[in-house]
């Protein structure tokens, strides 16, 4: 039973910590990032930043497995 819980709750950890990279982080960086670079207004620094603001995320992401 133990093991059936421990089963249970790593399946909600990492579909929570998959959708939170997904939706929180990636997914609102890669569109503010496309609108910009259809604009013309992306650079060398914007994608920088979001590009940092998804690897904070997918960080969290691998945090979540090993604290």
């Amino acid at each position: 039973s133990h093991t059936h819980t421990h089963t249970i709750t790593f399946c909600y950890s990492f579909s929570g910590a998959f959708c939170g990279l997904a939706y929180i982080f990636a997914l609102p960086c890669l569109v503010k990032l496309e609108l910009m670079r259809r604009k013309g207004e992306c650079t060398t620094l914007t994608k920088a930043v979001h590009y940092g603001i998804i690897g904070i995320g997918f960080a969290n992401c691998l945090g979540q497995f090993f604290v």
